[in-house]
């Protein structure tokens, strides 16, 4: 019997490790969520910055592994598509991208973790949020208007000189001297 115990204390160790394992992997299922642009900011400018977050997922090239394996893939983007297809995503391994050329306006970003072969998870793994664009308007920044400043303290301070100047050099005209008659 005491040859038993240390099969029956292994037996009962692997099956505790296996169920911890299955219990751990069935709750950590893939995420993604949107870190910036901020649900319903007013971005200035163009450029809108995305910063995604995944959890419980490995981002691979699908040109390198192109076949599905569970728990890998990449990301899906869509921005302001009413209709989005795997066709029309843009198709990233990165948590960063950069949309340029974003006209001002309200803007819908849509993102999805999808399998290497482009099909979605099962459940699906999506963010979805609003925000806006706005034009740039120019505001300078300190090392800017310390410039301004020095600039037009230097041009005023010039002119004042240069009146001064020509100021010093007139003189009251003479008056015109007495002439006397000779007779």
């Amino acid at each position: 019997m005491i040859r038993l115990m240390p099969r029956f204390w292994l037996t009962l160790s692997a099956t505790a490790a296996f169920t911890m394992g299955a219990i751990k992997a069935s709750a950590a299922s893939p995420t993604v969520s949107v870190f910036t642009p901020l649900v319903n900011q007013t971005v200035i400018g163009n450029q809108v910055n995305v910063k995604l977050k995944v959890d419980s997922f490995q981002l691979l090239d699908f040109h390198r592994y192109p076949k599905s394996k569970s728990g890998q893939g990449h990301l899906h983007l869509w921005l302001d598509q009413t209709a989005p297809t795997a066709a029309s995503a843009i198709k990233t391994t990165s948590t960063t991208y950069t949309f340029d050329n974003v006209k001002p306006g309200n803007h819908t970003l849509l993102v999805e973790l999808v399998n290497n072969d482009h099909s979605s998870l099962a459940p699906k793994a999506t963010a979805s949020m609003s925000f806006k664009t706005t034009p740039t308007s120019y505001v300078p920044d300190s090392s800017s208007l310390l410039f301004f400043s020095i600039t037009a303290f230097l041009l005023v301070t010039a002119a004042l000189y240069l009146v001064s100047q020509k100021t010093k050099g007139k003189t009251r005209p003479a008056k015109p001297a007495k002439r006397t008659r000779s007779r």
